[in-house]
């Protein structure tokens, strides 16, 4: 395993385990910044940056009787372990101790939660098979000198094993998918429990009993008595997303979701909301640990992925009262901030010295249904400045945003011809550009050379013709009927379904011939079990497939595809009155209200957003829009810099290997791009008949032309309704 998988595996487990903790040697103070949490106060969090030692690397960390305890790495050139170091000192970083532990180590065998008992200590060590991943307990001596590992015995371990740590007796607690167990350090199981479903993190108090936090109806957190071998109380009031959690004592917790960071009283079950990370203009933290100090404040350490950071913070939060002017606040809405948008936005917040973002999520957590009749009530009354697109789907109405060339055509700082123009051109509505697109893929068709010719003009007569006299063979094997049908009306224009005037034309011999062909296709990826286990590249590979969907969401699709195909592959894309295109999918896009009262601040925002620091980051949905990130990760990819690409793909029972790409293939993903000109949107409304009729006539009982003859006048009633 290469340090880089190694250091996300350890990565992985902090995630999991609530108990670990991190520090090291030298800590560098960073600006302190700012945030209102209530009238009159805000946080001050107080960073040190935490390094280890030149050419070291921190691993797993633990918090035990007030120490911190972690493992420091040395790699060699090979990127195997060379040495570790084990650390401990007071969570403040004094009275810091090492010991050499002898290296037993591995590229792909690593250790994680070390233990102190008695003169002994323990760790969990994994090591890592192409058969199945193994786990032992390690014994090493005071001095560090290694003892024994023994294997652990009777584990389920068909899941990744995630352990909340190994007690003063040498027992660890650690969890499978559907099992708690306490392990003995002869790695026998005392006592196994039944877990309830969909658990996630496992977790330690101070007083060693374990829980484990599972998502039923809503959060839950719910003890295990090894004794009793049984499930004990449920907290009640669990904060949503409860990723990490921390004993401070006098039966309360720090709470971290995704969001925010409570202080839980577990007794009441109360849970008190202490701060947001973005008002913080802090990352979410997922951390190593966490605690109360004596003066009411509160520290957490943390290791900042997102902004690139390879060593851990100690952050401390002081509640202070406000002081100087308030900067304008921009008020942004969306249904779900990925963590590269809420990058995007903490790091507006700090470099404007005007505006500040403030951020309004309106996805119900709970169903994962966005609020729309909330943030229509925000919309009305003025309280949106800025709006992620993603979420509206059909009820984005241009008339309510402004057109955003004007801003774009007088800023100095940006110029389309740096830009794929075309994506933008794509996105415009009558000329007009309501929505800023950051990022993109592409989708279309792909065919089998011997089928379709590589010059062939893949026209919309073409398509029907394919799928009329099919023989046998596989047209878009990888479609259910809603999908392939509302698919075939997006990309016919206004053959079909003509948005712009509210009229439809459903009833004729193309649209009868593709709902005859859809009848064949599956209603729902459940409905058929055959159909997900369908070998998709071997069926490529003897020739069956004819047609096949081309989603591109980097270079590595067209060159597995090319490799399937014997290099056979023709992108043909979607057909077309002048033969194929592609279309754009928009993964995020963002838009500015007519009422908004602060357009000038929105820009200042959206603006940073076609800009280097976020199109250059690692976490974009597909391509950037800038031009030369793209190049860039192209190049990257070419060239072995990439931490993508390489390994192999899997179809059923056929396996493809994968090494970096050709220029062939780069030069077809070149021509790919160019030739996207539209958009492909979601209409809910439409998809609800689609789904509807279709169920029915799979049913039986109605000809091909009698369903287009009723989806005719349920989508004609549905547009004049909608769009007129």
């Amino acid at each position: 395993m290469k340090k880089k998988c190694l250091v996300m595996l350890l990565l992985a487990t902090t995630l999991v385990s609530s108990i670990f903790a991190g520090c090291g040697k030298k800590k560098t103070a960073a600006d302190p910044t700012q945030t209102s949490v209530d009238d009159g106060f805000m946080y001050v969090p107080k960073i040190d940056t935490i390094t280890a030692g030149s050419g070291e690397e921190i691993g797993s960390m633990e918090l035990r009787d007030g120490k911190l305890i972690y493992p420091v790495y040395t790699y060699d050139d090979d990127y195997n372990i060379k040495s570790l170091k084990l650390h401990v000192q007071d969570r403040d970083g004094g009275n810091e101790s090492e010991t050499e532990i002898e290296n037993i180590f591995t590229d792909d065998k690593y250790a994680q939660n070390f233990g102190f008992v008695g003169d002994t200590i323990e760790a969990l060590v994994v090591t890592f098979k192409e058969e199945k991943t193994e786990y032992a307990l390690a014994k090493f001596d005071k001095s560090g000198k290694f003892v024994s590992d023994v294997p652990l015995k009777n584990i389920d371990d068909s899941g990744y094993l995630r352990c909340a740590g190994i007690d003063r007796d040498g027992f660890a607690y650690i969890m499978s998918d559907e099992y708690a167990f306490k392990v003995s350090s002869e790695g026998e199981v005392v006592s196994s429990v039944r877990l309830p479903e969909n658990v996630m993190n496992p977790f330690m108090d101070n007083d060693g009993n374990f829980y484990v936090t599972s998502y039923g109806k809503g959060y839950e957190i719910t003890g295990v008595d090894f004794d009793k071998k049984s499930l004990t109380e449920k907290w009640e009031n669990v904060p949503t997303d409860a990723d990490s959690i921390f004993d401070i004592g006098d039966g309360r917790f720090l709470i971290f979701t995704q969001d925010a960071i409570f202080e839980y009283a577990k007794e009441a079950g109360e849970a008190t909301e202490i701060v947001k990370y973005i008002d913080m203009d802090m990352p979410t933290a997922n951390p190593f640990a966490a605690w109360k100090n004596e003066d009411g404040t509160y520290t957490y350490i943390y290791q900042d992925w997102m902004g690139g950071k390879d060593n851990p913070d100690r952050v401390t939060l002081e509640k202070v009262e406000k002081t100087g002017e308030e900067k304008t606040k921009i008020y942004f809405a969306t249904g779900y901030a990925n963590e590269e948008l809420k990058n995007a936005i903490r790091t507006f917040n700090r470099t404007s010295q005007e505006y500040r973002i403030e951020m309004t999520e309106y996805m119900n957590q709970e169903t994962w249904d966005f609020d729309i009749d909330r943030f229509n009530a925000d919309m009305s009354s003025g309280k949106v400045d800025v709006v992620a697109v993603r979420d509206l789907y059909d009820s984005f109405k241009p008339e309510n945003y402004i057109d955003l060339k004007t801003y774009i055509d007088n800023d100095a700082d940006i110029s389309l011809s740096d830009y794929f123009e075309n994506v933008f051109k794509a996105c415009e509505q009558k000329g007009k550009l309501y929505t800023l697109p950051t990022s993109f893929t592409v989708s279309g068709f792909g065919a089998n050379t011997d089928f379709v010719g590589k010059d062939e003009k893949f026209t919309f007569d073409r398509f029907l013709e394919l799928i009329k006299n099919s023989n046998g063979k596989k047209i878009l094997p990888e479609y259910i009927a809603p999908a392939f049908i509302s698919e075939c009306i997006a990309f016919a224009g206004n053959r079909f379904v003509d948005y712009e005037n509210a009229k439809c034309d459903l009833n004729n011999d193309d649209f009868i011939a593709l709902l005859d062909y859809a009848k064949n296709l599956p209603l729902s990826y459940d409905d058929d079990p055959a159909f997900m286990d369908f070998d998709f590249y071997g069926s490529m590979q003897k020739g069956e497939t004819v047609l096949f969907n081309l989603s591109v969401y980097d270079a590595m699709e067209v060159q597995i595809i090319n490799k399937v195909l014997g290099d056979k592959l023709n992108a043909v894309g979607y057909p077309g009155e002048n033969g194929g295109e592609f279309a754009f999918n928009i993964a995020e896009n963002y838009a500015i209200p007519t009422n908004s009262s602060n357009k000038d601040g929105a820009w200042a925002f959206l603006k940073t957003l076609l800009q280097d620091q976020y199109q250059g980051g690692d976490y974009l949905n597909g391509f950037p829009v800038k031009k030369k990130f793209y190049e860039q990760k192209i190049d990257n990819l070419m060239n072995g810099k990439s931490t993508y690409g390489g390994g192999a793909v899997t179809s059923g029972n056929t396996t493809i290997e994968v090494g970096a790409p050709t220029k062939e293939d780069v030069l077809m993903l070149k021509d790919i791009i160019d030739r996207a000109s539209i958009v492909m949107n979601k209409d809910n409304g439409l998809m609800d008949i689609i789904n509807e009729e279709l169920t029915d006539y799979k049913k039986g009982g109605k000809s091909a032309a009698e369903v287009a003859e009723i989806m005719q006048n349920r989508v004609s009633i549905y547009l004049s309704e909608k769009y007129e």
